[in-house]
């Protein structure tokens, strides 16, 4: 069998396994989410649920309860076509992971077949749903990270950039913490200013970057 012919039939395997997982939790109840006030649904409008999953900034901690909001409130109104979209990654992340929550690896699944994917990334919501479905008859469950270091799936490429980026720059800026903790005054006014003007550069940067990205991989879709 051909490695192309092996891949095909796997993919129907994974489309197989995964539509009967989908299946077994398909009456499974969701949480909601409910804004408290003006400011709140404001807060929930903009919120982003990846950086308050893995904490990104060098002084922040994960807050798990405020991602698991934030992604409830995404998940229902983003737009299905947003590639940037994290919602369902990392509600599946804190069911499977029982992050604030009880571990709940049918709830993490079902998050996942919610979610109204367009054709040419089912494969990839396939495997996943697959993969936590395995993880679910473990005795003793490893950590599920849906961002692995290196991925060949371009859905899960473009989701995972921003996650990569954001944990390089938080490792990056607690180096840089303790490097200039013991500068004067003087030395860090100036590195400050520095560092506002790199910080324009790498935004615009990592925005040219993702956007290439995307449509690089679109090309090779449509």
């Amino acid at each position: 069998m051909t490695a192309a012919a092996c891949a095909a039939a796997q993919q129907v395997k994974d489309g197989a396994a995964a539509e009967q997982a989908c299946a077994a939790v398909k009456n499974l109840r969701v949480p909601t989410i409910t804004p408290r006030s003006n400011a709140d649904r404001k807060w929930l409008t903009n919120c982003n649920e990846a950086d308050l999953y893995y904490g990104f900034s060098a002084h922040q901690q994960p807050d798990y309860a405020a991602a698991r909001r934030c992604a409830l409130y995404q998940f229902v109104h983003n737009d299905e076509d947003d590639l940037y979209d994290f919602s369902t990654q990392t509600l599946s992340m804190i069911y499977a992971n029982g992050d604030g929550v009880p571990r709940n690896f049918d709830l993490a699944i079902r998050f996942v077949c919610m979610k109204d994917m367009p054709p040419n990334t089912r494969d990839d919501y396939d495997r996943l749903i697959v993969r936590l479905a395995k993880m679910k008859t473990l005795p003793s469950p490893p950590r599920y990270d849906y961002c692995p270091v290196d991925t060949p799936d371009w859905a899960m490429w473009i989701a995972c950039e921003g996650v990569h980026s954001g944990l390089d720059r938080k490792k990056r800026e607690a180096r840089l913490a303790e490097m200039t903790a013991q500068w004067s005054e003087e030395q860090n006014a100036a590195f400050a200013k520095t560092r506002e003007a790199f910080a324009v550069y790498e935004k615009a940067d990592e925005q040219a970057e993702n956007t290439a990205a995307v449509q690089v991989v679109l090309s090779s879709i449509i």
